[in-house]
């Protein structure tokens, strides 16, 4: 088995990718966004999960833009402190967690 040799720059770039996440703004994405498994039998079609945004439920297989940026609209007045790019990899890293 051959090992990977990455760079100092290359483990910064990914360590960046996926430490860019606030807490705060995942606490609110937990709280105010729901997640609900989808029945067996309709896994097929809708994927497994389905995030609740504005009192629909939008299920996350095949609508993984659509969902980061409905939410990420809902979110730039809550939290206007927060950097924009933090802000959007945040609700990615929340919303990719539940991708089938």
């Amino acid at each position: 088995m051959k090992r990977i040799v990455l760079t100092e720059e290359e483990k910064e770039d990914i360590l960046a990718k996926y430490t860019e996440a606030d807490d705060k703004v995942l606490v609110y994405l937990r709280r105010n966004f729901p997640v609900n498994e989808v029945p067996t039998q309709f896994q097929e079609y809708f994927g497994k999960y389905r995030i609740l945004v504005d009192d629909k439920s939008v299920p996350v297989k095949g609508n993984f833009k659509k969902l980061i940026d409905k939410i990420d609209n809902l979110l730039v007045d809550v939290f206007a402190d927060v950097d924009d790019k933090k802000r959007r990899q945040t609700i990615k890293k929340y919303v990719k967690y539940f991708e089938d």
